[in-house]
């Protein structure tokens, strides 16, 4: 049977791993929101004033696959 001190190493090491883990995640999240804001901007940058309705558009794409891309990570 294990030593008390051996789980406590045991968890440790698993608990390092989960915040590793979480902090991976964390900036992934960062660097999706950033490469989708810059995605919109250049969306509204070249759509001409009159076709701003377009825009709702996009960005309801954009969320739906904001999404998705949620799921896979």
């Amino acid at each position: 049977m294990e030593s008390s001190e051996e789980n406590n190493q045991g968890l440790e090491q698993m608990l390092e791993s989960l915040i590793k883990m979480v902090g991976k995640t964390n900036q992934k999240m960062d660097n999706l929101q950033t490469r989708v804001t810059q995605l919109e901007w250049l969306i509204k940058e070249q759509l001409r004033p009159g076709d701003r309705s377009r825009i709702k558009i996009c960005h309801g794409i954009l969320n739906e696959r904001r999404g998705n891309l949620l799921k896979d990570l």
